[in-house]
């Protein structure tokens, strides 16, 4: 699996050539939100929280703010196009360690039994995320 990272200045973009959308007529300039299906993560924020800590094994004790992981489930209940905003405690931008980053990100693509998209018996891509916050290098919280 290949990644390609595009950088700008507020956002960064994975982009895994194999990650196909779904054929959706309606939602080819508009895609969803998770919240229009109800496909919150099955997991609760706290044990994502203990999960994502006791996988971390890089935690950069300067480190705090927001780092926002956005990506796309698809009709199959795959995830791909991820995007990666990173602000301080002040909402202003900040660039985290890459390492950081990557680990996050990593993090994130682990996760699997995603629900999918559906309306009226049709199946639909959709946008989700994850909200890290972290202070001295650990995730205290993640939402939604």
């Amino acid at each position: 699996m290949k990644l390609i990272f595009f950088l700008f200045p507020i956002i960064s973009i994975a982009q895994q050539e194999s990650f196909k959308l779904c054929d959706n007529a309606f939602t080819d300039k508009w895609k969803p939100q998770y919240y229009s299906f109800n496909t919150k993560y099955p997991l609760s924020s706290e044990k994502l929280t203990e999960e994502v800590n006791r996988t971390l094994t890089y935690q950069p004790k300067q480190m705090n703010g927001f780092i926002t992981i956005r990506f796309v489930v698809n009709c199959k209940g795959q995830t791909g196009n991820f995007e990666i905003y990173q602000i301080d405690n002040s909402y202003k931008q900040i660039n985290f360690e890459e390492k950081y980053i990557e680990a996050l990100l990593t993090f994130v693509k682990t996760l699997e039994n995603w629900k999918i998209g559906t309306y009226e018996s049709r199946k639909f891509d959709y946008y989700t995320y994850f909200t890290f916050k972290i202070e001295y290098g650990k995730v205290t919280e993640i939402v939604p």
